[in-house]
């Protein structure tokens, strides 16, 4: 039976988002804060564009009784 083995990058994955964290600490040293500003915001859009194009349409609305 073959299974997904992304369960085992879990243990890594703090250790990953430090590494990425202090590489965009060095990249906005150099861009001063419009790097920095221009990540959260593509965050920002990424993480919208993902919550109502694609999971709200899916469950639709919680509604409570």
């Amino acid at each position: 039976v073959l299974q997904p083995q992304g369960r085992l990058l879990f243990p890594a994955l703090a250790a990953f988002s430090v590494l990425v964290a202090l590489g965009w600490t060095r990249l906005t040293r150099r861009w001063s804060g419009w790097a920095g500003l221009a990540v959260v915001l593509l965050t920002l859009v990424v993480n919208l564009t993902c919550l109502f194009g694609t999971l709200a349409p899916v469950y639709g609305v919680l509604r409570l009784p």
